[in-house]
């Protein structure tokens, strides 16, 4: 879209241009594989629609995509959460939400996590409030070495967790007796380059790879992230049944 803007400095007549850039960008299926394998070329598979930005098309465009997805999505076409029968009644029924401690960059101190801690904290919470309840659990996992000082930390060793800190199980049950609801956090999406698992099972197989910028081309980067604890991450293959074993495992 051009729009002209006539303007002048002293008596030169002045031309003004403004352009909007739009494109799309589609990885096809195979993307990643050698062209001896796959066709050179290929169909999108959806049709594409564009409007002019002044026209106040965003909520009808809304409501198509919500059309498809209530009825075909896996995590909507089941209905609404509140008149489905596989979620549990303490979920449905729960008023509170806790967590073991929080903060913005993603580093926890030395307490929070800790079976004791966690057990004063939410049982005061608990009467408190006196409502239904559930905990989500940070800094539970403790890993193979029971030296405090070399235990798992937040965001590192994904998807290795266990052995639990010492204590864990008997707070959980304790809890579970005052009618709190108990969801150690995990995270089911990256691959810690440096844990066990990812060194045993040749982790690189399971993670998925960035197809850009040329299709077809052999040597593709992963995806690689990192947070607050330093380690090095590449994204999991949600779709391969490895990475379903490996966190339904957990």
């Amino acid at each position: 879209q051009q729009q002209q803007q006539q303007g002048s400095v002293g008596k030169s007549p002045l031309t003004f241009a403004r352009f909007a850039t739009l494109s799309f960008l589609w990885t096809p299926e195979g993307a990643g594989e050698s062209f001896v394998t796959v066709q050179q070329s290929f169909d999108i598979a959806f049709t594409i629609a564009v409007a002019d930005r002044g026209t106040p098309v965003w909520y009808p465009a809304a409501q198509f995509y919500r059309a498809w997805a209530l009825n075909n999505a896996q995590w909507t076409r089941k209905g609404p959460v509140a008149l489905r029968k596989d979620f549990p009644a303490w979920y449905l029924q729960n008023n509170l939400w806790a967590n073991t401690g929080w903060q913005g960059r993603d580093i926890f101190n030395v307490t929070e996590g800790d079976p004791a801690v966690v057990l004063d904290c939410v049982s005061q919470i608990r009467q408190r409030f006196n409502t239904t309840m559930a905990l989500h659990w940070y800094e539970w996992q403790q890993g193979p070495n029971p030296d405090p000082a070399q235990r798992y930390r937040f965001d590192t060793h994904y998807p290795d967790y266990f052995p639990a800190r010492p204590g864990f199980a008997d707070t959980v049950a304790k809890l579970t007796s005052m009618g709190v609801a108990v969801f150690p956090y995990i995270n089911g999406r990256i691959f810690d380059v440096n844990s066990q698992s990812y060194i045993n099972d040749h982790g690189d197989s399971y993670c998925t790879q960035d197809a850009e910028p040329i299709y077809g081309d052999q040597e593709l980067s992963f995806y690689t992230e990192t947070y607050g604890s330093g380690a090095t991450f590449h994204v999991a293959d949600p779709s391969l049944q490895y990475w379903h074993d490996k966190i339904s495992n957990v």
